[in-house]
């Protein structure tokens, strides 16, 4: 009687319950984004390691950065914070980067402060802190074949 029970319940039960499907891979064509950096595509098997110059990207102005002296006086307020670093990014990625946006560097981390440089228009340098070194950015002047600072930044 009671393996007869025991059949009966076995037939009646409903069938298992259908497990979900495992959600899929994220698609190799969808891009890589990194916190306050732009997407990295991620498509292909090509890597890349970039060599960067050190610069700041402040609207469409590119700045490089020069070997002359600041000293703190020479600060004038922060006229941005900087948004991403290329190296950092092409370190964690592999991926060659997109080309440079406001805000972009080369080398500073995520929200550094870029100044002003007192006694200097903005359009000819600025300056920030690199690995503990004060430095002066050049803005450069642009098209051509190779970098040059615009004239008002070496005056």
């Amino acid at each position: 009687m009671v393996l007869a029970l025991l059949a009966a319940a076995a037939c009646s039960a409903s069938p298992p319950a259908a497990r979900p499907e495992p959600a899929p891979p994220p698609s190799p064509a969808a891009p890589m984004v990194t916190d306050g950096c732009p997407a990295v595509p991620t498509t292909g098997t090509d890597m890349a390691m970039v060599d960067y110059v050190d610069f700041i990207v402040i609207g469409t102005t590119t700045y490089l950065s020069s070997r002359d002296v600041v000293e703190r006086s020479d600060l004038g307020e922060v006229v941005m914070r900087s948004r991403c670093s290329f190296r950092e990014l092409n370190d964690r990625t592999g991926r060659m980067t997109p080309p440079a946006q406001n805000g972009d560097t080369g080398f500073l981390p995520p929200g550094t402060p870029v100044y002003a440089v007192r006694g200097w228009p903005i359009a000819c340098r600025v300056a920030a802190e690199n690995d503990g070194r004060l430095q002066f950015y050049l803005a450069q002047q642009s098209g051509g074949d190779r970098s040059r600072p615009v004239d008002c930044a070496v005056g």
